[in-house]
C-alpha cells in the first residue's frame, strides 16, 4: 500500500513529504504517542497527574501548615523542614524571651534585659511560617503547587 492512501502519513505543517520520518507511523500529523497526556505528559518530562489531591494538600497546609504538613504530603521534605524549623525557632525564642522577662531576678531589679527583644522576634518567627502556610494552602487549592516529582495535583 502506498503512503498517499494513508491519512496519518500526510504532509506535516512544516512541509515534509508524505511518508517522511517526522511522525511515528500510524499517528496523526502533529501528534505523538504521548500527546494524549497534554502539556504535563511524558513528552514534557512528567508522568501526568499526581496521585495526590489539591483538596487534601490544601487542607493539610491550611490547618497544619506551620508544621509543613501539606509539603510533607506532597513530598517536599526540605520545604516542610524549613517551615517546621522556623516555627520551632520562633516558639523557642518567644518562650525564652518571656522567661527572661518574667524571671524573679529581672523583675526585682526592673531590668528587662535581652528578653524584651526575643519576645517580638519569636512572635514574628511564628507569624512568618503561618503566613507562608496560608499562601501555600491557597496555591495548593488552585493547583499551582506540584508534587515533588513535578506532577500536577488531581
Amino acid at each position: 500500500m502506498s503512503d498517499t492512501h494513508d491519512p496519518y502519513r500526510a504532509a506535516d505543517a512544516t512541509g515534509g513529504a508524505p511518508g517522511s520520518d517526522t511522525q511515528p507511523p500510524g499517528h496523526p500529523v502533529g501528534r505523538t504517542p504521548d500527546s494524549a497526556y497534554g502539556a504535563q505528559g511524558p513528552a514534557s518530562g512528567t508522568a501526568g497527574l499526581s496521585d495526590k489531591t489539591k483538596v487534601v494538600a490544601g487542607l493539610l497546609q491550611l490547618f497544619l501548615g506551620i508544621f509543613g504538613a501539606g509539603r510533607w504530603y506532597l513530598g517536599w521534605t526540605r520545604i516542610a523542614l524549613a517551615q517546621l524549623g522556623l516555627y520551632v525557632l520562633g516558639i523557642a525564642l518567644f518562650i525564652g524571651g518571656v522567661t527572661l522577662v518574667t524571671t524573679s531576678a529581672g523583675a526585682q531589679t526592673g531590668q528587662v534585659g535581652g528578653g524584651g527583644v526575643l519576645v517580638p522576634l519569636g512572635w514574628l518567627l511564628c507569624l512568618g511560617p503561618a503566613l507562608w502556610a496560608l499562601i501555600d494552602a491557597i496555591r495548593m487549592f488552585i493547583g499551582k503547587v506540584p508534587d515533588a516529582q513535578g506532577r500536577l495535583l488531581r
